[in-house]
């Protein structure tokens, strides 16, 4: 998958969105002569404006009060991670990040949990 600077990356996927990822192979995905997984039948690919239209069309449907953004996404993703444990090492990679510094922005949300222990005594 391209990411960022059109750097190959390959990632690891969750066991139980197989079952997603088939039914949407089987049942969603537009007949498109394209090698994106993800695809319209206009473009054969999903652009950045397009996957936040749709995010934000869905934002509106469910009545959140929120701006979610692929980025947003990304950011919940690797706070998520970091949050439950998850070596920072392996967010990195998940993430495609070449320096451990920018994915070292990401614990912020284990400084929350910080504040927490400490605060018990």
């Amino acid at each position: 998958m391209n990411g960022k600077g059109k750097k190959d990356r390959t990632i690891p996927i969750s066991n139980h969105l197989i079952k997603i990822f088939e039914n949407y192979l089987d049942n969603i995905r537009p007949d498109v002569n394209s090698d994106n997984f993800f695809a319209t039948k206009k473009t054969g690919s999903l652009s950045a404006a397009y996957v936040n239209r749709v995010l934000n069309d869905t934002t509106k449907k469910l009545r959140w009060n929120k701006n979610i953004s692929a980025h947003i996404l990304r950011h919940s993703f690797a706070s998520n991670l970091i949050k439950n444990g998850v070596n920072l090492v392996h967010v990195q990679k998940l993430l495609g990040h070449s320096n451990l510094k920018v994915t070292s922005v990401y614990t912020h949300a284990n400084m929350e949990d910080l504040n927490r222990a400490i605060n018990v005594l």
